[in-house]
């Protein structure tokens, strides 16, 4: 029996989207140059533009493995219809 460990496509759709979403929050930081961190700590710009590869790498790849289950999943299997019936046919 085997076990299946693979994510659903919707998990990895939302990891998808998080990432993007970081990876926007983090280059609005580093556009407007802002070197808060909180708390009264900094950021160097040299650290932002690091956090900003990393998000970047991480958002590849989540698209990179979004891309790869979604082309192993088996496509489904197309079921055949009875054609459709037109009006004045009926008996």
């Amino acid at each position: 029996m085997a076990i299946n460990r693979g994510l659903s496509p919707r998990v990895r759709l939302t990891g998808v989207l998080a990432s993007l979403i970081a990876v926007l929050a983090l280059g609005v930081t580093v556009l407007a140059d802002n070197n808060n961190l909180g708390f009264g700590h900094t950021v160097t710009r040299r650290e932002q533009a690091l956090l900003f590869v990393v998000a970047l790498l991480l958002l590849a790849a989540q698209i990179i493995a979004y891309l790869i289950q979604c082309a192993r999943r088996p496509a489904k299997p197309r079921t055949e219809r009875p054609p459709t019936a037109t009006l004045g046919t009926e008996k």
